[in-house]
């Protein structure tokens, strides 16, 4: 079993690791290869997309009015800025979610509405962190 598992990293680490490509290449090129393919959505895929872009659109308009509230100015690029404490939010975010399509698949729809409102809350616990993170404090309003 371990022999195999090494065998496969050899030929990974080969492709990878080949004098006249670079690894940026072989990293563009498995990208390329997985954008090509199909994907097909059920429709209860489709209809968690549609609450979550609805939850998303209520969280924006939250977010504008916080923006508002603040008594110092938002960098311009705070919504593509990396902090790791927002990817810690995130994966709660991702978390929530996917306990409320266990619920819904499980029919308990009182559990599963009580879940959609703290997906809500997360969301913008997660933009509220990113927010703050971006204030400039040589800019009061």
């Amino acid at each position: 079993m371990i022999d195999i598992n090494l065998s496969r990293e050899r030929q990974t680490y080969a492709k990878m690791f080949n004098p006249k490509k670079s690894v940026a290449d072989y990293v563009k090129r498995k990208d390329e290869k997985e954008s090509d393919k199909i994907v097909i959505k059920s429709t209860e895929e489709k209809e968690l997309e549609a609450e979550l872009a609805e939850i998303q659109i209520e969280v924006d308009k939250l977010v504008q009015t916080k923006i508002e509230d603040f008594s110092f100015e938002v960098k311009s690029d705070w919504k593509t800025r990396y902090f790791p404490e927002i990817s810690d939010v995130q994966n709660i975010v991702e978390k929530t979610i996917e306990t409320y399509k266990i619920l819904k698949k499980a029919g308990q729809f009182k559990e599963m509405a009580l879940v959609k409102e703290k997906v809500k809350e997360t969301m913008y616990a997660r933009e509220h962190l990113r927010l703050v993170m971006n204030l400039d404090f040589d800019k009061p309003t």
